[in-house]
């Protein structure tokens, strides 16, 4: 995982912004500017926004960050890992607060496989956006909840 910073300034009337986030050890980031992907990369959530972490905070217009649950008996996770992850969560959406847009797994993306959510999800993008995208399934992730928070993919 390389440093990345992204920087922007989200001129009202003039650029539309939305980050999309999928929480988690590795945490998948996606900016699209008027709804079109013009960055997506993975940052460590344990230090996600964090002095050092090669990571600064974006001026957005529009934040969504996958919501984390329980799936009730079809992941591994424990009640540990979840509460790792609901920390991580709260942890990206933090200099956002309370106007962060939350989607549960099963909202945006139902019960598909990684693989098929992708491929999908894929299909939407242009191949301009699609050569931004590392092959991260958290990245990929963070990029098709804003392809569905936009409304360009749905299932």
């Amino acid at each position: 995982m390389g440093r990345y910073v992204v920087r922007a300034v989200a001129n009202r009337g003039q650029m539309t912004l939305l980050l999309a986030i999928d929480p988690g050890k590795v945490t998948g980031l996606a900016l699209f500017r008027e709804g079109l992907l013009v960055a997506a990369n993975a940052a460590n959530g344990d230090t996600l926004w964090s002095r050092g972490s090669g990571f600064t905070p974006v001026d957005v217009d529009e934040i969504v960050i996958e919501r984390p649950c329980d799936r009730h008996g079809k992941n591994h996770a424990t009640v540990n890992d979840l509460i790792a992850l609901a920390i991580r969560a709260g942890r990206a959406a933090g200099p956002w607060g309370a106007s962060v847009t939350w989607y549960t797994p099963v909202r945006w993306k139902g019960n598909l496989p990684k693989e098929v959510c992708w491929k999908r999800a894929c299909a939407r993008l242009s191949l301009q956006e699609q050569a931004l995208v590392p092959a991260d399934h958290n990245v990929r992730d963070a990029v098709a909840l804003g392809l569905y928070h936009l409304r360009r993919w749905q299932l």
